[in-house]
């Protein structure tokens, strides 16, 4: 598609906004067991609520020039760096959401 809209006004992009929160992430309560609890444990070192992801990726594509840019929130650094600290701080994005 981006070699399609070559000189044209529209830019196409990239965007990987990594795993967001969401009722579509979360299960329904009667489906949630023991698989939920450990899927939680990875989920809560890796995903970021909806308000925390968009901020930047709507800077990213305001900020992008050209097409084909690639505006990602969720990179490698950041997921080795997730489990680091995951080490020393517990996070919690679902209690305060009601799941």
């Amino acid at each position: 598609m981006v070699k399609e809209l070559k000189g044209t006004p529209v830019k196409v992009g990239y965007l990987s906004p990594g795993i967001v929160v969401t009722d579509l992430l979360v299960p329904p309560p009667a489906q949630r067991g023991k698989s939920w609890e450990r899927s939680k444990r990875i989920l809560n070192i890796l995903a970021d609520r909806v308000e925390t992801v968009t901020p930047f990726l709507v800077e990213g594509m305001l900020a992008a020039r050209k097409s084909g840019t690639a505006v990602r929130w969720l990179t490698d650094g950041r997921i080795r760096w997730r489990f680091v600290k995951s080490l020393f701080v517990r996070r919690d994005l679902f209690t305060s959401l009601g799941y």
